[in-house]
């Protein structure tokens, strides 16, 4: 049995419950299709900007990389900077970056 759905069902509703509201506010909903995964953080140029309160969608990959259909990220999309050599473990995406935050 695949908690999977489950588990995505209960995140959106728990984000939900904690989401501000803005009265007059027009709220955008942002796609992030990474070109590139950072395995640091760090000075990372923005992928995205929002505004506080915008939502956004991401798809990201498990800690060793792998896509929710089990395809290994490419190695052309994985970047580190310069002086390190970690490529293998908890890729990450972004940086977002969210107005006056």
């Amino acid at each position: 049995m695949s908690y999977e759905p489950l588990f995505w069902d209960l995140a959106a509703a728990v984000d939900m419950a904690f989401e501000p509201w803005y009265p007059d506010k027009v709220v955008k909903t942002y796609r992030i299709e990474p070109q590139v995964f950072y395995y640091t953080f760090g000075p990372h140029e923005p992928a995205l900007r929002i505004a506080s309160g915008d939502t956004v969608i991401a798809e990201t990959r498990d800690a060793f990389g792998y896509d929710r259909d089990r395809s290994p990220l490419p190695e052309s999309m994985k970047h580190c900077l310069p002086g390190t050599s970690l490529k293998e473990s908890n890729p990450v995406i972004g940086p977002i970056y969210v107005e006056d935050a």
